[in-house]
């Protein structure tokens, strides 16, 4: 019995190991690295112990077991249910395209979608509720990338669901690619000030991601691009300004979220709960309140 427990704790570890691919543990590492050094030169090692940074921890090795126990489930349940109920939502408009030709046209569209699902996050106060765990970190690290509560991985999976209905499955990356695209996201939270230069004019930097996370009132819902700046142009919510932010994290409004991870997973349904609760009380008080 026992061999058999540990067989499939070996087996279930082995598949979140498979997760990730080389160029993506590459990537990671390379950014990582980066971040480390930069910190070594400003005298900040310290916050790589502190409870901020271990919470990000627990969240970068939460995410491979929510995508093996939920993510993926949820995944082939979407699929089974349009391949026998709605095979007709199958539209994949980019399928039959080559892949010079598929690639940079799934990308522009489905950042165009993340752009707008990264908005609606800041738009609706419940999807805020959930989102605001992510920009609770006062102290951006690469790691940052994965406090993402898993409310919101959910609401994202579902998204990029019915992205790929429409426009059909990406042609294969190239490894370079991919490594680069880890490392863009991790580099987007690491604190760096780096702005890419000329290439930082459509590519999102750290320098102008971290903006987005300033807890300046002036920096509130500005840069939302996921990998391209242009949406935030065209939309009107670029804010571009030199220097890294004084301070991350959430506005002193806002600022009620709790710091530990076990915490953070609670903290949405309560949020929503106490909600309920005021507008429901607000009703009855409106309703039935004596009247002068």
């Amino acid at each position: 019995m026992l061999q058999r427990v540990i067989t499939i704790l070996f087996d279930f570890v082995l598949s979140l190991v498979h997760l990730y691919t080389v160029p993506q543990l590459i990537g990671f590492a390379l950014t990582s690295s980066a971040v480390i050094f930069i910190s070594l030169r400003r005298g900040d090692i310290q916050r790589f112990f502190r409870r901020a940074f271990r919470t990000d921890l627990a969240y970068s090795a939460w995410f491979p077991v929510y995508t093996v126990l939920i993510g993926i489930p949820l995944s082939l349940r979407l699929a089974g249910f349009v391949t026998h109920y709605a095979p007709f939502l199958r539209i994949g408009v980019f399928s039959n395209l080559p892949a010079w030709a598929n690639i940079p046209l799934f990308f522009i569209a489905n950042d165009f979608v993340l752009y707008w699902l990264h908005r609606s996050l800041h738009q609706s106060r419940w999807l805020w509720a959930v989102h605001k765990i992510h920009h609770s970190q006062q102290e951006l690290n690469s790691l940052t990338t994965w406090r993402v509560h898993w409310l919101e991985f959910v609401y994202l999976n579902i998204g990029a669901f019915t992205v790929g209905l429409f426009l059909g499955n990406m042609k294969l990356l190239h490894p370079v690619v991919i490594g680069l695209l880890a490392a863009s996201q991790f580099a987007q939270h690491s604190d760096i000030e780096w702005t890419y230069g000329p290439v930082g004019r459509v590519i999102v930097s750290p320098r102008f991601h971290a903006r987005h996370h300033s807890a300046a009132p002036e920096d509130i819902n500005v840069n939302f691009g996921s990998l391209l700046i242009i949406w935030d142009h065209l939309f009107g919510t670029a804010r571009k300004t030199p220097g890294r932010p004084l301070a991350y994290g959430l506005v002193a409004a806002q600022d009620n979220v709790p710091p530990s991870f076990l915490r953070q997973q609670f903290y949405p349904f309560l949020y929503l709960w106490r909600s309920a609760l005021r507008s429901c009380r607000a009703k009855f008080n409106q309703r039935y309140a004596p009247k002068a």
